[in-house]
């Protein structure tokens, strides 16, 4: 329920199962019982007590938080932090707030809150929602006593001992029967399998990891249900995770983190080769492998196929990942993700084992923000030792824009090795820069030539315009006049085809109304604004057919019209996952 913090904290944790055994617990009693709190926990603390009683109709304000909480963490610092979530819930819930009102509640602070709403509205809406948003996934073999008794002889596995137990569900050391090898076999919780879009998810880890055979990947044996238990069994990797070690031995040594960055920048190369990005990288989805702490990548259940975009993080409310290492644009989720969003992911990581630091830190709210607007802090702020660059790696790897960092993992690996050999880093430009001006010509001719060339540019650019608006125009009232149909197969998995159907129902100028429907059952009405040979179909309302069954609410047709066929990607917002596939148009028969 509500906000998870972005820390893991034992204090936050026991809140959020005291919340679940008691209603509208004693806020004050709980802090006063469990002093000392650093600013952290107070504030994740703080907040998640208030989506509660919010999402319960209680709109319980920030200054009855301030009357309960100890003085010395009573600081302006906390108060922003707090009234600023509040500011953010009444969005959610009332879109008629008053700012001037609101802001005139914090006479203190007024002017810090006033720039905090101002940039929030620059952040997309996925930044200040909460119900979806895992915190991080730390084990630590601990059962809430809820969950099926995993003992014994399970199906072909005998379980030897737990490995641990996070927010995903529980991992077991067993033993393969048949196959007479030692294997990780999870079992997710009840929650997390709580529909079958989230079975459909579980299971794509073990689709994404199959197709990989790295020394840095984990592998994924096999899949499956036995006596009604989902199952992933997985490579056993003996060691303990990136995030534990991290906790036990401080700082790492500069050469030390660059040659783990370097063995896991392959691993993610490797899988980004084979269309697979994947979404979480973090510490605790890495293994340091005995005896030589050799990094093994974990995890792949958020991987998105690129080829396929089984995974696409289309839904505006909705969000996969862990908050601390997601890019700007996984925040942002109303965009297709690349293979720069593991660069930036990995870059959090990076700067992570040279400081011991997150780039930023605070509550998820305050860690979005900070992601989507502020400039990531450098290494060397932290650590003065280190080598200068490694911050222009780190400044590239963190860019906000996608296109601003490596333009591949192979160009990382080198400056990562001239680093770690003590060579000289080539300077670093950030792609799409302004290139020098040119000093070999004096300037009036520079202008006068560019002028020339410029203006007949336009010229031919003008004449083609006219020409392919032309064609155009014809193309646009033939191929989706009212009444063509187009036809087609979707799959999700390369295995199982749906016909697809889409009727042109209606045309008034460049807005075009249709019927898409799939499967031979499911039926929905679109509609879509025409813009040169791009539309974009919405779905204008929930299916008029399909039955209780119909899993998609929301969606959208990305279309692309060539020639005679249509280019379409289809997303569903109800589960982020998405395909592309081709229409071909059915001939008119004439009567």
């Amino acid at each position: 329920m509500g906000h998870e913090p972005t820390r893991l904290s034992s204090k936050v944790d026991e809140f959020r199962e005291l919340w679940s055994r008691t209603p509208n617990p004693n806020f004050g009693q709980f802090i006063v019982l469990h002093s000392p709190l650093n600013k952290e926990e107070l504030c994740d603390l703080i907040q998640f007590d208030m989506r509660c009683r919010w999402l319960q109709g209680d709109r319980v304000k920030t200054e009855l938080y301030a009357e309960q909480i100890p003085e010395n963490l009573n600081t302006d610092e906390v108060l922003l932090e707090v009234a600023h979530y509040e500011h953010l819930l009444g969005s959610e819930h009332n879109k008629g707030q008053n700012d001037n009102a609101f802001l005139a509640r914090f006479p203190r602070i007024r002017e810090k809150l006033q720039t905090r709403i101002e940039a929030d509205r620059n952040v997309p809406r996925t930044a200040t929602s909460f119900s979806n948003i895992p915190s991080e996934d730390t084990w630590d073999a601990v059962s809430n006593g809820e969950e099926e008794l995993i003992d014994g002889l399970f199906g072909r596995y005998e379980i030897q001992a737990p490995l641990g137990r996070g927010g995903m569900g529980r991992v077991f050391l067993a033993h393969d029967t048949t196959l007479h090898r030692l294997v990780a076999l999870k079992i997710p919780s009840n929650l997390v399998l709580k529909d079958s879009i989230a079975v459909k998810r579980f299971f794509r880890e073990g689709q994404a990891s199959a197709q990989l055979r790295h020394p840095n990947i984990a592998s994924v044996y096999d899949a499956g249900v036995i006596n009604g238990v989902h199952f992933l069994s997985m490579e056993y990797i003996e060691g303990v995770t990136l995030a534990e070690h991290a906790k036990r031995a401080g700082p790492i040594a500069p050469t030390q983190a660059i040659d783990w960055t370097i063995s896991m920048a392959k691993a993610i190369g490797y899988a980004h080769q084979n269309g697979i990005i994947h979404r979480d990288i973090k510490p605790a989805n890495i293994i340091l492998q005995k005896p030589n702490n050799n990094p093994v990548l974990t995890d792949f259940g958020l991987a998105q196929f690129q080829t396929i975009h089984s995974e696409g993080n289309t839904s505006s409310d909705h969000f996969c990942g862990t908050p601390a290492y997601a890019s700007p644009e996984q925040i942002a989720s109303n965009c297709e993700l690349t293979n720069a969003s593991d660069y930036y992911s990995l870059g959090v990581v990076f700067f992570q084992l040279l400081t011991g630091q997150l780039p930023f830190a605070g509550s998820t709210v305050s860690i979005f923000r900070q992601a989507m607007t502020e400039p990531a802090p450098r290494p060397s702020e932290f650590n003065k030792s280190l080598n200068k660059d490694l911050d222009l790696i780190s400044d590239r790897l963190l860019a906000k824009l996608p296109e601003e960092r490596y333009a591949s993992i192979d160009h990382l690996v080198m400056d990562l090795e001239c680093v770690r050999d003590g060579k000289a880093l080539k300077k670093m430009q950030p792609i799409g820069s302004p290139k020098k001006q040119r000093q070999d010509q004096p300037k009036g001719v520079r202008i006068h030539r560019r002028f020339g060339l410029g203006f007949l540019i336009a010229i031919v650019l003008l004449l083609l315009t006219i020409a392919v608006a032309k064609l155009f125009s014809v193309k646009q009232d033939d191929v989706l006049a009212t009444g063509t149909r187009w036809s087609g197969e979707f799959s999700f998995d390369d295995k199982i085809f749906y016909p697809v159907l889409l009727t042109v129902t209606g045309r008034d100028g460049q807005q075009v109304k249709g019927v898409y429907r799939t499967e031979d059952k499911f039926e929905w009405n679109i509609s879509g604004l025409l813009e040169k040979d791009q539309i974009l179909f919405r779905f204008v309302e929930t299916a008029h057919k399909g039955g209780p069954e119909l899993l998609i609410k929301h969606g959208s047709l990305e279309c692309e019209l060539r020639n005679d066929t249509i280019h379409v990607r289809f997303a569903d917002s109800s589960d982020g996952s998405s395909t592309r596939f081709v229409l071909t148009r059915i001939p008119k028969v004439n009567n």
